[in-house]
């Protein structure tokens, strides 16, 4: 078989359906038939004794078939409708192509047939049902929101930390968050005092890092303990 990728017979160029010895498949193209590849026998250009590139005479290009019915299919419908396949086929091709233009056919008067059977709908279509909204994914908080907002530390509570030491949450104090400032927005940090002296303030937030980490664990408080009931007099 050939390809004519022109008008004229110069531009014809040879189909196989079995890859030459010594040719390669060129990857990357685009202008190839469907249903074919195009390949060559070497390179283009060939680097002479002085170092300068230059076209190599020996080259040769052609078509290998990797999808013959996809090829023939195409061929068959460029046929019916632009009458002009470009591809110059051999007898069994050709009765292939042939086969598949009668199968075409076929298929397109049985679905003009069934296109006449089919009851004319009048009236408006019904209309269709509207797809259910998604429910709007929860906004994660920011930074700044989660700092504004209290943890569930108060003023009162006691924790120990890994070594024994007791912290004790003495008092809270409201102020600007760090590296914002607004005049409006206030972050809670907690006034903590250890045991044997000394007090610092921290964020609240850290706070609770340092207990979700296990650092700092919360000591339960102590149940008052239950009066004795009174004797019933007699």
């Amino acid at each position: 078989m050939k390809y004519r990728a022109g008008k004229d017979k110069a531009s014809e160029v040879r189909v196989y359906k079995h890859l030459p010895d010594g040719w390669r498949v060129n990857e990357g193209t685009t202008t190839q038939p469907a249903g074919t590849v195009w390949i060559s026998n070497g390179p283009m250009f060939r680097r002479g004794k002085d170092g300068k590139l230059r076209h190599n005479r020996a080259y040769k290009d052609a078509l290998l078939v990797t999808d013959e019915k996809l090829m023939v299919t195409r061929i068959a419908e460029r046929r019916r409708y632009e009458k002009d396949d470009r591809f110059i086929s051999d007898k069994t091709t050709e009765a292939k192509i042939r086969s598949e233009m009668r199968r075409q056919e076929r298929e397109r008067k049985k679905r003009e047939a069934l296109d006449k059977k089919r009851p004319v709908v009048t009236g408006k279509p019904p209309a269709a049902k509207k797809p259910a909204k998604k429910p709007a994914s929860k906004r994660p908080m920011t930074a700044l929101e989660r700092s504004v907002k209290p943890t569930t530390d108060k003023v009162g509570d006691v924790l120990v930390n890994q070594s024994g030491v007791k912290y004790t949450i003495i008092g809270e104090k409201y102020g600007p968050a760090k590296g914002y400032d607004d005049g409006k927005t206030k972050v809670r940090r907690l006034v903590v005092r250890a045991d044997g002296g000394g007090t610092f303030e921290i964020g609240d937030h850290a706070f609770k890092h340092y207990r979700d980490s296990k650092v700092l664990k919360r000591v339960p408080a102590k149940k008052p303990a239950k009066k004795p009931a009174a004797p019933l007099k007699k």
